[in-house]
């Protein structure tokens, strides 16, 4: 079975796999093989990831969920769109770190992490563990401790990226940027939350060494592409709001 992205739409939009539904897939898995052994990068071979994902993701969104299309396709868009990719790359893990910390703004969240750090193999002290949580075992509602944990990470989340923003040569406030979504991550990392995507926070963390410790002076703002900027606002700005 599969999920269309349009149900019902002709030839894709059905439930159960088809042979265009494989032979995409394939496609696009030869295509990522390609461009991972290229000894560099050029436009003709990000040319078929590009366009393969979202076709993929017409008959199967969840290939582009597993893909996590909304980071690494959204990044592999800057290197084949003309301009500073450094620049807009920023953007984009700008973006995806604020936004992550803005859907964090509910009391809902308060809930979560205290359950995913009880589940931490390294944090096995009773007495802390207990202490997430309002009455353990008979009330599991979240704690004082408990919700201050969970707003201490979103304070991080949207810390990071608001630091970072101003980031233009080496120094402090590189520094503490940079140590934020550090922290953020390994912690994330540390507690091994179901079915959470690990790759995603390694890659988190590699792409803000890469972007902002080894490139401060990079500007945000050197983008000499309209279709870049076009791009940026709608990937970074309207897309999340909608």
């Amino acid at each position: 079975t599969k999920l269309p992205l349009f149900e019902g739409m002709p030839i894709v939009g059905g439930y159960t796999r088809t042979p265009l539904d494989a032979l995409l897939y394939i496609a696009y898995v030869v295509s990522i093989f390609v461009l991972l052994v290229q000894p560099d990068v050029t436009r003709q071979f990000l040319l078929p990831v590009i366009v393969l994902l979202p076709l993929c993701a017409l008959g199967d969104r969840t290939i582009f969920m597993s893909s996590r299309g909304e980071h690494h396709w959204a990044i592999v868009l800057t290197f084949f769109l003309a301009g500073n990719f450094i620049a807009a790359s920023k953007w984009v893990q700008l973006a995806i770190w604020f936004w992550a910390g803005v859907s964090k703004l509910t009391p809902a969240f308060g809930y979560v992490v205290p359950i995913m750090t009880s589940n931490n193999p390294f944090l096995k002290f009773p007495r802390f563990r207990k202490k997430l949580f309002k009455s353990y075992p008979d009330d599991l509602s979240p704690s004082t401790f408990g919700k201050l944990m969970a707003h201490a990470g979103t304070f991080l989340e949207l810390g990071a990226p608001i630091v970072l923003i101003f980031v233009t040569q080496e120094g402090p406030l590189q520094w503490i940027g940079v140590a934020m979504f550090i922290m953020l991550h390994c912690f994330i990392l540390s507690n091994m939350p179901i079915a959470a995507v690990f790759e995603w926070n390694i890659l988190s963390v590699y792409c803000g060494i890469f972007l902002f410790w080894h490139h401060p002076e990079v500007s945000l703002f050197a983008i000499d592409s309209a279709p870049m900027v076009i791009y940026l606002i709608i990937a970074c700005l309207l897309v999340p709001i909608v």
